[in-house]
């Protein structure tokens, strides 16, 4: 069987990406209206009928608002171009797209086309990311996770030193590779080098004004850079740099009449302080369980939640297949959850062996992986909040990845038709889920709604 896939691999791959694309539009078409939709439905509106541009982007939890006006034009261009949630929708699908092309693209170098078939399996199809083709900030981060990942493994083939660590006989060998000085200074490593180190940045600047989880690629980026596996281009990086604080600069003068808008948590908001995972243990730990959440079947309650068939007449068959199918679903969530923290398990007993050569690992994805998963740790414990699930979202990608070398090491993708019946299971949750869960309703939706909010929001501006 594995022959077959193998011999058969651009077929399959392009069937599952076709099948994703369907099931995210699915989602899409059929998500309930809820306040953080009309946020920036609000923005794009305003662009895309009056001209208005809004510097800055959704509330944030804990006070203020995502800076940078970002939003606007993700939501107002497309409805420019065609006045409908159609269109929003297919831009959205864009970017998850590009996410997937980056992430299999920086994976080609490290992986079969098999095992990466099984990769695309487990992150293009799971429900945790088709369910979020939808419009909402938090959706557009794929992109810039899967964006920040491949220039990270484009710029490690730039650092000056290979680091290709091996254990023989209990000691660690470091091979170090000779380079031209000038490929190694910050400023000359060239025009690709350049180019690399800026989209490097732009991942950042772009999740920036978007959410404030992109503190984590930053954390991220400073552990690639500082532990050697990535040598950036200054110049590249300082012209990303500068072009993004160009970008913020309506937001400051926005911000110099409301001061409202900054995004800080301040003293009258007991229930925020900065710290607070380090003072209440079981924050922390939810926080690092989303970790393993996101490569389980534990899907998130907005689709994970009121599955009750809705589409299908009242009647024996309908109650029947309800009872069934949310049955199976705990089942599958929980033994799938056993499986992540295996997983994690797994990955804390391979760092922890690699303990005596500095935690470098030979391969650079496990050692991005290990660099999110550092990063995720840090921004859980500091963080001013008790993360819900989509404040992490942006890392599920990465948490793919590091799921996906553990079934590999372990032989289950391959093994039994394992990942046929995975693929089975998400194609069928994808379809319920999108007709009828707590978010999504085929009958009573968004896309419907969107030419009442429309005209209504014209109506306010005669």
């Amino acid at each position: 069987m594995n022959a077959h896939f193998a011999r058969y691999y651009r077929l399959y791959f392009w069937a599952l990406v076709l099948l994703g694309a369907v099931q995210s539009l699915l989602y899409a078409t059929t998500v309930i209206r809820h306040p953080d939709h009309i946020q920036l439905l609000y923005k794009g509106v305003q662009w895309a009928h009056f001209n208005h541009w809004i510097p800055y982007g959704n509330l944030v939890t804990g006070g203020g608002v995502v800076p940078g006006g970002l939003s606007s034009l993700l939501i107002g261009l497309p409805l420019k171009i065609y006045d409908g949630m159609l269109s929003v929708n297919i831009v959205i699908l864009i970017f998850h797209l590009l996410a997937l092309f980056c992430m299999n693209e920086a994976l080609k170098g490290y992986f079969s086309p098999l095992q990466r078939l099984a990769f695309v399996a487990l992150f293009w199809l799971t429900p945790w990311r088709a369910s979020k083709a939808v419009i909402w900030n938090p959706s557009y981060l794929y992109f810039a996770m899967a964006l920040h990942f491949w220039t990270a493994e484009k710029l490690s083939k730039y650092k000056s030193q290979n680091l290709e660590l091996a254990v023989q006989g209990g000691r660690c060998k470091s091979r170090t590779t000779r380079v031209n000085p000038q490929k190694i200074s910050g400023f000359g490593i060239g025009f690709k080098g350049f180019v690399l180190s800026a989209l490097h940045i732009f991942a950042i600047g772009f999740a920036f004004q978007l959410h404030a989880s992109s503190v984590i690629l930053a954390v991220t980026s400073m552990y690639l850079y500082l532990r050697k596996h990535i040598k950036i281009n200054l110049l590249g990086a300082f012209t990303a740099v500068g072009l993004v604080l160009l970008s913020l600069v309506p937001y400051y003068l926005e911000l110099q009449n409301n001061p409202g808008l900054m995004p800080v948590v301040d003293s009258s908001k007991e229930k925020f302080f900065y710290g607070k995972s380090l003072v209440y243990v079981y924050p922390f730990i939810k926080g690092i369980l989303y970790w393993c959440r996101y490569t389980s079947m534990l899907f998130p309650k907005f689709v994970y939640s009121g599955l009750d068939f809705s589409f299908l007449d009242e009647g024996a068959v309908r109650t029947s297949l309800s009872f069934v199918f949310n049955g199976l679903k705990h089942v599958a969530g929980v033994i799938s959850m056993v499986f992540s923290l295996w997983s994690l398990g797994w990955w804390i007993r391979r760092v922890y062996q690699k303990r005596t050569e500095k935690f470098y690992f030979a391969s650079f994805v496990d050692n991005y992986v290990l660099a999110v998963f550092c990063a995720v740790v840090i921004v859980t414990a500091i963080s001013p909040m008790e993360f819900s699930h989509w404040h992490l979202m942006l890392v599920l990608p990465v948490a793919c990845v590091s799921f996906f070398r553990f079934l590999i090491d372990k032989k289950f993708a391959f093994q039994n038709r394992t990942l046929v019946w995975v693929v089975v299971y998400f194609i069928i949750f994808n379809f319920v889920a999108a007709l009828s869960s707590r978010d999504h309703n085929w009958k009573n939706n968004l896309t419907q709604d969107y030419p009442s909010y429309r005209d209504e929001q014209i109506a306010k501006k005669q």
